[in-house]
């Protein structure tokens, strides 16, 4: 989105037009419902004069404000989100030291809260995106609408940053900075897989260090504070504790919520200054981490074929003697 097209809607807005009207107008235009949306918002975030726009990321100070601004109102979702986590994690906890709990039942529930607690992070991102009076209810149906569209940016991103993980580690933490944002840009943008990869990795381009710095500078204080705090409890009343558990997974979801407020300020402060993301315009992203992700495919088959090798070859040795 250029600042020319944020001024434009921005104009529209003040001299009386309704957000259908602005729309209707700018899809007739050949511009898609997301993008139109991406640009109301941000038209309405510089009235407001929150977004920074002209390709320069706001101070710590205006950056950790605008967090704030978001976060306000939300705590009925931060208690919901909390709740489904602690009910997850106590159940796993509880049948983790039950001795007579049922391997295969523990693994299950393991595995089925994996994709639930994504889609629960999604639904946040969602929710934040809006005012703080945005139905939940939306959030949560427009989850399930696309549950299998998110579990494969997810597992997408996941291949590409363990790939550059395999790579000396420092190739990976690049890699999560670039695609930090590509959450953001599947909830906002509309934007599918590999190109909400690549939309995330060009929103990024010339702002690393200050986007990183800045999500940092947000998110590890308040981090370290309630990992402090759960230590604490940990000791006072055992690591093993259900209280202390509940500590920790509110500490957790602390960080989580101002992570997420995070990656939202952000993306709405470097879209300003990028055009408008073409799909299908040629760029060697796309083969890159295409590559990566099946690097990283092809090294954990490897693996997991190397295990199974290994256990086979040691029943098969004690079976001879």
């Amino acid at each position: 989105m250029t600042p020319e097209q944020i001024g434009f809607v921005q104009k529209q807005l003040e001299d009386g037009k309704t957000p259908e009207q602005i729309e209707e107008l700018l899809v007739a235009n050949g511009y898609s419902v997301a993008q139109v949306q991406t640009l109301l918002q941000l038209a309405v975030e510089r009235s407001s004069g929150v977004a920074v726009v002209g390709g320069v990321l706001p101070s710590y100070g205006m950056f950790s404000q605008n967090v704030r601004r978001r976060l306000s109102g939300r705590f009925s979702l931060f208690v919901i989100v909390t709740a489904y986590s602690l009910v997850t994690t106590t159940v796993l906890t509880i049948l983790q030291t039950t001795s007579s709990a049922d391997t295969l039942l523990l693994l299950v529930l393991s595995v089925i809260s994996i994709p639930v607690s994504l889609s629960v992070s999604f639904m946040t991102l969602r929710n934040m995106v809006g005012d703080a009076t945005h139905p939940l209810q939306e959030d949560i149906s427009w989850v399930l609408r696309n549950f299998g569209s998110i579990i494969w940016l997810i597992f997408l991103s996941a291949l590409i940053i363990l790939a550059g993980f395999s790579l000396f580690i420092v190739p990976g933490i690049i890699l999560a900075g670039y695609l930090g944002l590509s959450q953001s840009v599947r909830v906002i943008e509309g934007v599918r897989g590999i190109n909400a990869l690549i939309r995330s990795t060009e929103l990024v381009q010339g702002h690393w260090w200050g986007s990183s710095l800045r999500i940092s500078a947000v998110v590890i204080p308040p981090a370290l504070i309630g990992g402090i705090a759960a230590g604490v409890v940990g000791i006072v009343f055992g690591k093993t504790s259900l209280i202390t558990n509940a500590a920790i997974v509110v500490a957790q979801s602390v960080a989580g919520f101002i992570f997420v407020a995070a990656t939202i300020e952000l993306y709405y402060n470097l879209v300003s200054t990028k055009p408008v993301f073409d799909p299908n315009r040629p760029t060697g992203l796309r083969t890159l981490y295409r590559t990566l992700a099946w690097l990283s495919l092809i090294i954990f088959i490897g693996m997991i074929a190397l295990v199974v090798f290994a256990l086979g070859a040691l029943f098969f040795t004690q079976s001879f003697r």
